[in-house]
């Protein structure tokens, strides 16, 4: 029985070992500033070509506040992204639309 008890602990402490403990939360936005972000203007959609005309990264994607919370705004009247410039694999994405 003795001899059976220490390969089961022997097994559980070999799994659990392993296991990788989950690396802590890492937010991509800073909660001021789009620095960390690549932003790029794509075309305009159809029938808005004076607003890409006057369109700047500057204006499409901007940090305001709202509620005492800053909050990325895009304006969305041209086609653009906005990525970030870290990589990142295995992740969990969490974001709230407004």
């Amino acid at each position: 029985m003795k001899k059976y008890f220490l390969y089961f602990s022997a097994f559980f402490l070999v799994l659990f070992s392993s296991c990788e403990t989950e690396k802590p939360w890492q937010p991509l936005f800073n909660g001021e500033n789009l620095e960390n972000w690549d932003t790029h203007l794509g075309t305009p959609l159809n029938g808005f070509d004076n607003l890409a005309e006057a369109a700047t990264t500057g204006k499409v994607f901007s940090v305001v506040e709202e509620n005492r919370e800053k909050l990325i705004r895009i304006i969305g009247e041209v086609n653009g992204s906005l990525a970030t410039r870290d990589t990142f694999a295995n992740y969990h994405l969490h974001q709230a639309v407004k």
